[in-house]
């Protein structure tokens, strides 16, 4: 969860429905309170607080990794283990995440967490292996033979996913000339290269352009067009128009050749 890479890959498990196993009220009731108050503590930036809800095995992750400014959570949907003594908890999450140009507003993203049973209470943990298993398939740092010897390195698999998402849409072309006297409506082709959903918005808010996008919401490995029609008569010519799709904050730029 703390991690880049979980939780920028949990909005693909939204794509399944997560069905709960039926579970014995009290159990059910103790989790969705550790959950509660437990991302409850990351909204008040209180850690080290978040500290006993996170189990023994994890501890160390936990502490080494960055943690991510959730603004505001909800649990939507609970799966438990055969043996209820762990289960998946669902949360939908407004998380601001950094990203230059764009808006200062929080993002919803969906994110799933695991939790356990550990010294009889329900903590939340991070499986290193799970980590590794992602929509494009399991990855296999560094080239290493899938033994069962072989240990995953997590910071490899993250540093590679990562670079993926960054092209989960592509633009083609990724430059237009346009020329406000003789306005004309350009097309750009969007692609979708992930197997998820994404989300794309226009950044650019100026009255130099009109952009439409047929479809802002993208399935897997889907296209759209987008029109960009330049306006008669405005100062600001910006040099791009900027895209951002959620929920991975990439950016994709079209630059804008403007005729003198």
């Amino acid at each position: 969860m703390f991690s880049v890479y979980k939780a920028i890959f949990a909005v693909f498990s939204a794509v399944f429905l997560l069905c709960a196993a039926d579970a014995l009220p009290d159990v059910d009731a103790a989790l969705r309170s550790r959950v509660q108050e437990f991302y409850q503590l990351q909204v008040d930036k209180k850690f080290r607080q978040a500290d006993e809800y996170v189990a023994t095995d994890t501890k160390d992750f936990y502490f080494d990794t960055k943690k991510p400014d959730i603004q505001a959570f909800k649990i939507v949907g609970i799966q438990y283990a055969p043996d209820f003594h762990s289960a998946e908890v669902r949360l939908t999450t407004h998380t601001h995440v950094p990203i230059p140009g764009a808006f200062d507003n929080p993002m919803e993203t969906v994110l799933i967490s695991d939790w356990k049973i550990d010294g009889g209470k329900w903590c939340w943990y991070v499986d290193r292996e799970k980590l590794l298993n992602t929509p494009f398939g399991r990855v296999n740092p560094a080239g290493a033979p899938k033994s069962a010897e072989s240990k995953p390195n997590v910071a490899q698999a993250t540093a590679q996913v990562s670079t993926d998402i960054m092209h989960a849409v592509v633009a083609e072309p990724v430059k237009v000339s346009l020329d406000q006297s003789h306005p004309q409506s350009l097309v750009v082709m969007l692609k979708n290269n992930v197997p998820g959903p994404v989300v794309i918005q226009n950044l650019t808010n100026t009255p130099a352009l009109k952009v439409d996008i047929a479809k802002a919401n993208l399935g897997a490995e889907e296209s759209t067009q987008m029109t960009i029609t330049a306006v008669a008569g405005s100062t600001d010519l910006p040099p791009q128009l900027r895209l951002r799709v959620a929920p991975f904050g990439q950016i994709v730029a079209i630059n804008l050749d403007w005729a003198k």
